[in-house]
């Protein structure tokens, strides 16, 4: 839970800077990521994006080494990638994040589909 806590608290500390569409977005404040994009930059915060072409990708480079944010995300957070699909939704709101942090934290259900109360 520390790393998906660390990554909410700096969605909610910097709004400007979350984007929940990419993996990884540049922006004229910085890179933005989605709640994935944030735990992999936030584990390896010397690393960079990896745009090449375009304003969004899914690579973070670690000492020239890429990694993919999905892949390392889930990796990172211990979950499933049934449970990683559904929290890294594109269309996830700051509530359904919240709401899916407090699931797992609370029964480490599988499903984290349905509705839920906080």
């Amino acid at each position: 839970m520390r790393r998906l806590d660390a990554a909410l608290d700096q969605i909610h500390d910097h709004p400007q800077l979350w984007n929940q569409s990419f993996w990884l977005a540049a922006t004229d404040c910085g890179t933005a990521g989605c709640l994935a994009g944030w735990v992999v930059m936030l584990e390896y915060p010397n690393g960079e994006a990896d745009f090449l072409d375009d304003d969004n990708c899914a690579v973070w480079v670690v000492d020239g080494v890429p990694i993919d944010v999905y892949d390392e995300a889930v990796r990172l957070l211990d979950i499933t990638t049934d449970q990683a699909n559904r929290l890294f939704e594109p269309g996830n709101t700051w509530t359904d994040l919240v709401r899916y942090r407090g699931r797992l934290a609370a029964d480490g259900r599988d499903d984290l589909r349905g509705p839920v109360r906080i």
